[in-house]
């Protein structure tokens, strides 16, 4: 018996309902062409992506930095969060005690993957500090600006109460 109509052409692989070459080129072609498209908007969320979860750990470093001076106001006078750039952002916690003026090194980390850079007025290098009391110290306040080449976020620290945020305009 000869089949006849759309699958004549496919009469000698008729039990195998595989795909022909043109059939899997083609749609190879449109994939392609479809991805080609697409990788742009995928670099740029990449790139939000990174320096959101970037802002949010300095969020995070500042935090704990405000809440351990606080914690531990009997034992250490203040807590500095010291940032530094390299090969990726990073920041050190760093607590004076009461009866020296040398600090302690309470914990370092990475906060963000490289190509991403924090900066405050325009250094890569700067201290956040906070008093026993959780007050931010005077003249460490600002604004502390998160950036990779596509994006950029504002971690604000407010001068009077401390409060640290992450915003998408600067203040």
């Amino acid at each position: 018996m000869r089949w006849t109509g759309q699958s004549a052409h496919r009469e000698a692989c008729r039990g195998t309902g595989g795909y022909t070459l043109l059939e899997v080129t083609v749609s190879l072609a449109i994939a392609v062409t479809l991805l080609a498209l697409a990788l742009p908007s995928l670099r740029h969320l990449l790139a939000e992506r990174k320096v959101v979860h970037t802002a949010a750990e300095v969020q995070r470093a500042l935090r704990s930095a405000q809440q351990t001076a606080s914690a531990q106001a009997g034992r250490l006078h203040r807590v500095e969060a010291r940032f530094q750039a390299g090969d990726q952002p990073w920041v050190e916690l760093w607590g004076v005690p009461w009866e020296s003026a040398i600090p302690t090194l309470l914990w370092s980390r990475p906060v963000g993957p490289s190509g991403v850079q924090v900066r405050k007025g325009g250094s890569s290098a700067f201290t956040v500090g906070f008093a026993a009391s959780g007050a931010l110290l005077a003249g460490h306040q600002g604004t502390l600006e998160v950036r990779s080449a596509e994006a950029v976020r504002y971690v604000v620290v407010s001068p009077v109460t401390g409060r640290v945020r992450v915003s998408s305009e600067p203040p």
